[in-house]
């Protein structure tokens, strides 16, 4: 009686032994199968990093030969896209390019003034005051930003950003001059739509 109570001890530590060890053994498949598996979602996010920045990339180096190819070899200032739609999420970026034609270093000077509104489902425009309209705008006549210094032959890009929150639905004209001290570099000034919806 005594053997079969050692017996069924004996039974009974091998069963426990055995399920300690599938215990262990599925603790360490489960460790290495998490380690392996965030290792293969950490190689994904930076193969898809690297993705999105060669596509940035792409863009932009595109973006330049479509602004280029927009541009007319002859044309001292070059404004490629002039209708652009803001929700009030995301600001309207216009590429207004400048070329000095002139023989020696010149500063240009980018005048961005309110033109006219246009009400969603109208056909009449009138004139409107960009802070009334809830409509801001760069670069101001008095900003920095609003001057560029070129060399001779030299071309730049420069940037009208217009921002829309809460503005009536509609579309909004701006007029952008570009003058080379008291004189305009261009004849007739730009003009530029941001519509609202």
């Amino acid at each position: 009686m005594i053997d079969l109570k050692r017996h069924q001890r004996k039974s009974l530590l091998r069963k426990n032994k055995r399920g300690i060890e599938l215990a262990v053994n599925f603790l360490v498949m489960l460790i290495m199968g998490i380690t392996i598996f965030a290792f293969g979602i950490r190689f994904a996010y930076k193969l898809f990093a690297q993705g999105n920045e060669l596509t940035s990339d792409v863009y932009k180096q595109y973006s330049k030969q479509i602004e280029g190819l927009a541009c007319a070899s002859a044309e001292k200032v070059c404004l490629p896209t002039k209708t652009l739609t803001i929700d009030g999420t995301k600001p309207a970026i216009f590429g207004l390019v400048i070329e000095n034609v002139l023989g020696s270093q010149e500063t240009f000077h980018v005048k961005v003034t309110e033109g006219k509104f246009v009400a969603k489902g109208s056909s009449a425009g009138a004139e409107f005051n960009a802070e009334t309209a809830k409509i801001q705008f760069l670069p101001k006549s008095d900003d920095p930003l609003s001057e560029i210094t070129l060399q001779a032959k030299e071309k730049q890009s420069v940037g009208i950003i217009v921002q829309a929150s809460g503005a009536e639905a509609g579309t909004y004209s701006f007029n952008v001059n570009v003058k080379r001290g008291n004189s305009d570099y261009v004849p007739t000034p730009f003009k530029i739509y941001v519509k609202v919806p």
